[in-house]
């Protein structure tokens, strides 16, 4: 099968890699979903900060977003901080962990440690 280096991330890996484990993008593993995360989260961003405004009784003081579980339950939904502060400035941000970063990963499949002595 894949390397679990490239199990999120086949686009990433080799094309002889691919082949050699019978895999197909498109074919017979999912396309990638987004071509660019930062314009995705962007535009999440403005998503939902819109629908913060247009809903904003359902904001608390301290930018927190309350939920009405049943009539007269009311619970506080711990909410992120650059939406807490109304910015599209990422304050909360989310990356690979090392081993999936496709900069920080040491990949081990045969091809990749040959690459990596040049």
């Amino acid at each position: 099968g894949l390397p679990k280096e490239y199990v999120h991330c086949p686009w990433e890996a080799p094309g002889g890699l691919l082949l050699r484990v019978n895999i197909l993008l498109a074919r017979t593993y999912q396309e990638r979903l987004l071509e660019d995360l930062d314009k995705a989260r962007r535009d999440h961003t403005r998503e939902v900060l819109r629908i913060r405004h247009e809903n904003s009784h359902m904001v608390a003081k301290g930018g927190n977003e309350w939920f009405e579980a049943r009539p007269g339950y009311w619970v506080t939904l711990i909410t992120r901080e650059d939406f807490r502060q109304d910015t599209e400035e990422f304050l909360t941000r989310q990356t690979a962990d090392d081993p999936r970063h496709a900069k920080r990963r040491q990949l081990q499949d045969s091809l990749s440690l040959i690459i990596g002595d040049f």
